[in-house]
């Protein structure tokens, strides 16, 4: 395999939480997971709002503002779980990479038109571009997804700026999809 470019890294806490972030910011941005979880949620409000005031809503027009409690109170509810998720990710990241200590040992990366090159101390592979799930050029890192939730990440604070730009380059080039808007 003819490498184009390579790396090599130890992966600090920071680095894991950035590609987390980076990782929950293309989720975001690329599923509509979230948006059909909301209107579940509206659906269902609307259904007990239905089933439990039948004979109001024939008489709609004298009772249109009744219903703006609970429109506020599902709003605040989704707001309130959104705000959970920002604050306890952080946590639950920096959990999971000191359970990990695989997650903490020198890892190395490599990319040519082949596919994206990787090795640590225990092990060593080459994932062809056309089995990954798909890529993102995140604020902060590079990610690799094997599947919606599973992924490689290359901080971008560990690859020079020609480094950076030949990796997007190549793996922009190579056919595999590019997942969210960054």
């Amino acid at each position: 395999m003819g490498v184009a470019g390579e790396v090599t890294y130890v992966p600090q806490e920071a680095d894991f939480l950035a590609a987390q972030r980076d990782w929950a910011r293309t989720r975001s941005r690329s599923g509509n997971a979230g948006l059909i979880v909301f209107f579940v949620i509206l659906v269902l409000v609307l259904l007990w709002i239905a089933a439990s005031n039948v004979p109001s809503l024939l008489a709609y027009e004298e009772h249109v503002f009744d219903y703006a409690p609970y429109f506020v109170g599902a709003w605040a509810t989704w707001m309130a779980l959104w705000a959970l998720n920002l604050v306890l990710m952080p946590r639950l990241a920096r959990r999971a990479f000191h359970q990990r200590a695989s997650l903490q040992r020198p890892v190395g990366f490599s990319w040519s038109e082949e596919g994206l090159g990787f090795w640590t101390s225990e092990a060593r592979g080459l994932i062809p571009w056309a089995d990954l799930h798909g890529w993102a050029a995140g604020d902060q890192c590079f990610l690799f997804f094997l599947d919606e939730r599973m992924f490689h990440y290359i901080p971008r604070s560990t690859l020079g700026d020609g480094q950076a730009k030949d990796l997007e380059a190549t793996v922009a080039g190579s056919g595999a999809p590019r997942l969210g808007a960054g």
